[in-house]
C-alpha cells in the first residue's frame, strides 16, 4: 500500500472515530480540522445540556411531589422508569442538532478520504 494511501486512511479513521477534523488535522490541514473540531464539540454540548435541561424539569417537579424515593434502588427504578419518557420529551430542536453532528462527521469523513488519494 503507497504511503499516501496509508496516510488517507489512517485521516478518515481518525475523523471517523475519534472526532470530526482529527484527521484533517493529522493531515496537516490544521485551520480546517480545528473548525470541524471545534463546531462538533459546540454542537455536542448543545446537545448535552438541551437534554439535561428537559430532565432536570421532569425531575425537579417528580422530586418536589414526592415521587421520587431517595434510596439507591428507588433513584435507579425512577431513572429506568423516566428513560421511555425522554425521548418524547427531547423534542424537535435535539434532533435537529442531532443531524446537524452526522452532518459535520459525514462531510469530516469525506473530506479526509477524498482529497488527493483516497476515494469512497
Amino acid at each position: 500500500m503507497p504511503a499516501q494511501l496509508k496516510l488517507r486512511l489512517k485521516a478518515v479513521i481518525m475523523s471517523a472515530f475519534l472526532v470530526p477534523g482529527a484527521g484533517q488535522y493529522y493531515l496537516g490541514r490544521k485551520l480546517c480540522g480545528l473548525i470541524l473540531m471545534i463546531l462538533s464539540m459546540i454542537v455536542v454540548i448543545i446537545i448535552f445540556f438541551s437534554i439535561y435541561d428537559s430532565i432536570q424539569t421532569m425531575v425537579r417537579q417528580d422530586f418536589l411531589d414526592g415521587r421520587i424515593d431517595l434510596s439507591l434502588t428507588g433513584m435507579l427504578h425512577y431513572a429506568f422508569q423516566k428513560t421511555t419518557i425522554v425521548t418524547p420529551a427531547i423534542g424537535k430542536r435535539i434532533w435537529l442538532w442531532l443531524l446537524l453532528f452526522v452532518a459535520i462527521w459525514i462531510y469530516g469523513i469525506c473530506d479526509a478520504c477524498s482529497s488527493r488519494g483516497l476515494r469512497l
